[in-house]
């Protein structure tokens, strides 16, 4: 078997946007591939129809979206003309559409729409609904405007924004995003007959999630109307096609949205009132009549929406809650994986695939199942799933999983003070010799609300056949273990800690072979944070790398994209009312303690955790004489490690794995 290599994810294949046609004879679903040469990702269509194999549709490597144009066709935005290009680098909104005929016809242009749109669901054979992020002063600007006149407003504005940006809302910048100060993401129908193009959403609705029911002729969508602080409490509307009319079947300022549907005559969602946990409560499924009205609860219970279980080998996402006749389907966290459920209108809970691993999204068509799923410790994959079992589909990733060296986990379980059993893994070193000594690393996941599981994970496996044990647990606060083991507000750095802590221990008991001299801790988002603060109230391990991390509540509650529901949902204070608790609950306010050489990897465009929290922590460090290095990447956000750019991936493993070589391996 051969070693895995730190540069191995470039040929891995990452896969989304699982669609079944309308009429379910056939689905299409996007492959992802990293690209070094061009440093960006290459992502093309593949057609599955059931009894043949998978075929793959497009091969230029810039297909980003999709939807089935009826039965018979795909059709993805794309800016294939230079005319298209020039439009966009101009700085003007504009998106066209091509179609692909499924029968090996040419791609041809179906129609081109003045705004950077995607297209999410279709009303009729004409009527497509467009989904679009607008500058609202840009569009205020060119109101109006043709020609020479639209040409220099347009460089008006541009030369305006180039010394001065002008924030006058919160949020004034969202990860991935950028600055999104007046900007709103709407819906919009487009009629390609009569090429008319008409709002759904009013220009201060912000859209967060959209269903569109084509034999209903509903679109639902949950989002907030603001016009300078948006609430986090969602609202669901529906727009009635026959009508044009559009009803809230839920304000906003009541719930926390997570996920939405249009089910039998109904809205059906995803979403918590927050009464009892906060902002980390674990949502409830409600139903509620399209007109508005007393939502009800289905009588299942929370449960974690969406697969909670981390890995760097995934790029793009997919449907995890989708409503079909009579039947909802979901994907759910459970302990160390995620399972696949449907519910019935009564909220009777049938599993359709349980186990270890990860379900990560899929589709359903007259009863039919694919999911995308990682299985066996092995990269993604589609599945069929019949009868309670995954029946594999494709060979994406075969011949890497077949021929390198993957290293399956161990698991390490024990009870903490407060009685709650903490699982965790341990990956042995590739080649494991019991009569030697290793080093380790243990690797703190995201969230809090995220968590380990039995999955393939590029970093730690390339670890582990360096000669590493790597070990990872699911900490309080972690996912899919309910609410009382989640909650950990107010708490912070306190009983997760303490389990973590614990964990290593009984590592250390249980794996005499790793040398406790020896030990490295990193980790990202809430796992850079836990990094941060492990620093400073041990000595235990010999090197950190701290990764888009938070040191200072006080600072990120002001500049983070999440920052006022964040601190207060999680800490259970804002700064303007008790600044003491935020701080004590704040890595750098133990800074002076640290003594662990340390490695800070952030991102310039990080707007979850914005880089002020690694540069505080980087100067506190060297103040106080510490070894301490910060690499700042450019052009990267909270990302990196999962869809930076190549490059920059590859940069930041090299630099982790050298600092953890350079203390470690001596």
């Amino acid at each position: 078997m051969k070693a895995i290599e730190l540069k191995d994810f470039l040929s891995f294949y990452a896969l989304s946007d699982l669609a079944w046609a309308p009429d379910g004879h056939a689905a299409a679903l996007l492959a992802h591939r990293a690209d070094e040469a061009a440093n960006g990702y290459r992502s093309d269509l593949w057609l599955y129809v059931p009894g043949a194999p998978l075929r793959q549709m497009t091969s230029r490597g810039d297909v980003t979206s999709f939807l089935w144009d009826g039965n018979d066709a795909l059709l993805f935005p794309a800016l294939r003309e230079p005319e298209d290009r020039a439009l966009r680098e101009a700085g003007e909104d504009y998106t066209a559409f091509y179609r692909l005929p499924l029968s090996g016809g040419e791609t041809r242009r179906a129609f081109a729409v003045p705004l950077n749109a995607a297209a999410v669901g279709k009303l009729g054979p004409h009527t497509y609904v467009l989904k679009a992020r607008r500058d609202l002063e840009k569009v205020r600007r060119l109101e109006n405007l043709t020609g020479e006149a639209r040409r220099q407003a347009m460089d008006d504005l541009r030369k305006e924004r180039a010394h001065c940006t002008v924030l006058d809302e919160y949020p004034f910048w969202f990860n991935g995003a950028g600055t999104i100060n007046k900007t709103r993401v709407g819906l919009f129908l487009w009629n390609n007959a009569t090429g008319a193009l008409t709002p759904i959403t009013s220009p201060l609705f912000d859209v967060e999630g959209v269903r569109v029911c084509r034999e209903e002729g509903v679109v639902v969508y949950h989002g907030a109307e603001f016009d300078t602080l948006r609430d986090f409490r969602t609202g669901i509307r529906v727009y009635r096609h026959a009508t044009g009319k559009t009803t809230q079947a839920v304000p906003q300022g009541i719930y926390r949205i997570r996920q939405v549907d249009f089910w039998q005559g109904q809205v059906v969602f995803a979403g918590t009132d927050m009464a009892q946990y906060n902002y980390s409560q674990t949502p409830d499924l409600w139903r509620v009549p399209a007109e508005g009205g007393k939502p009800g609860l289905l009588g299942c219970g929370a449960m974690s929406i969406g697969n909670p279980v981390g890995s760097d080998a995934r790029y793009g996402g997919g449907a995890c809650f989708k409503a079909e006749d009579s039947s909802l389907y979901l994907i759910s966290g459970q302990e160390d994986s995620s399972r696949l459920l449907r519910l019935s209108p009564a909220g009777a809970i049938d599993p359709l695939w349980e186990g270890d691993g990860s379900v990560d999204l899929f589709d359903v068509c007259h009863g039919r199942l694919l999911c995308v799923a990682m299985q066996d410790m092995r990269l993604q994959e589609l599945y069929a799933v019949e009868s309670g079992k995954l029946e594999p589909l494709s060979v994406f990733n075969r011949a890497f999983c077949d021929s390198h060296e993957i290293v399956h986990p161990e698991p390490v379980r024990f009870t903490d003070p407060d009685g709650f059993e903490i699982h965790g893994f341990v990956l042995k070193p590739a080649h494991f010799d019991p009569s030697r000594r290793y080093p380790g690393i243990l690797d703190i996941h995201g969230g809090p609300r995220l968590s380990y599981g039995a999955v393939y994970y590029h970093e730690m496996q390339y670890w582990a056949n360096l000669g590493y044990f790597v070990f990872f647990a699911n900490p309080r606060g972690s996912d899919a273990r309910g609410d009382d083991f989640a909650y950990i507000r107010g708490k912070y750095g306190t009983v997760e800690y303490q389990n973590l802590m614990d964990f290593t221990d009984c590592v250390l008991a249980k794996y005499p072979q790793l040398d406790a001299s020896r030990l490295g801790v990193t980790g990202g988002s809430y796992g850079g944070f836990m990094t941060n603060w492990i620093i400073g109230h041990t000595d235990r391990f010999a090197c950190a790398a701290s990764q888009r991390s938070i040191s200072n509540f006080v600072s990120m509650e002001g500049t983070s994209d999440c920052g006022r529901t964040f601190v207060d949902g999680h800490l259970g204070a804002h700064t303007s009312e008790d600044v003491a608790k935020v701080w004590a609950q704040s890595p750098l306010s133990a800074a002076d303690q640290c003594v662990t050489p340390t490695l800070f990897i952030h991102s310039e465009e990080d707007y979850r955790c914005w880089k002020i929290e690694a540069l505080q922590m980087f100067n506190a460090l060297r103040s106080h004489g510490v070894e301490a290095r910060l690499c700042l990447f450019k052009g990267e956000n909270h990302e990196l490690s999962r869809s930076g750019k190549p490059k920059n991936r590859i940069k930041r493993l090299e630099e982790i794995t050298r600092w953890m070589n350079r203390h470690l391996l001596s």
